[in-house]
């Protein structure tokens, strides 16, 4: 998927950003400069949904650009069920 320019929120500041999504990761680019403090498991904010930051990587260690890598989560929030139905299960020896 190609690259796309957009803002995002971590540490309560709103950062200029560029993003690339895939199924299971998004990578987000940003200024090195605007990352000081940001750190791997704060929350980062991407078109109004809120994620984790899941790694950080200071690209070609030469302190100009922030990559850092959010896992699409997919799982079921706590209190919320699945579509699965339970089903009676009637033992064998039941007759």
């Amino acid at each position: 998927m190609a690259w796309v320019n957009s803002e995002i929120v971590v540490l309560d500041n709103t950062i200029k950003s560029v993003i690339n999504r895939h199924d299971d990761i998004t990578v987000v680019e940003i200024p090195f400069a605007d990352g000081e403090g940001i750190s791997i498991g704060d929350d980062i904010t991407i078109d109004g949904v809120k994620l984790k930051i899941a790694n950080i990587t200071n690209i070609g260690g030469r302190d100009e650009i922030l990559s850092m890598e959010i896992l699409n989560d997919k799982s079921i929030p706590r209190g919320k069920g699945s579509k699965a139905r339970k089903q009676d299960v009637q033992d064998e020896n039941d007759s």
